[in-house]
């Protein structure tokens, strides 16, 4: 589970409840879980491009369907270390 809908508003799994409120879970299978999911893919694809090269520019430019576009300029030379 990614998040949830309570009362028709998506809000995050740490919301504090009060009252009864209607819950309905969101997973990946969800077209709002899918963006949660992929939103979150994304911060840390560019937080592990910062901590390897923070000098760098790591881009996302655009989305295609399900697909994403993103570029990294002044990357790590030569590939990356990643045993490190």
């Amino acid at each position: 589970m990614l998040g949830a809908i309570c009362n028709n508003m998506a809000v995050p799994l740490e919301t504090p409840l009060f009252g009864t409120p209607e819950l309905k879970p969101v997973t990946r299978a969800d077209d709002y879980g899918f963006e949660i999911f992929r939103a979150s893919l994304v911060f840390a694809l560019a937080r592990c491009a910062n901590e390897l090269a923070p000098k760098s520019a790591f881009r996302v430019r655009q989305s295609i369907g399900p697909a994403l576009y993103c570029t990294w300029e002044g990357g790590p030379k030569g590939g990356v270390d990643v045993a490190r």
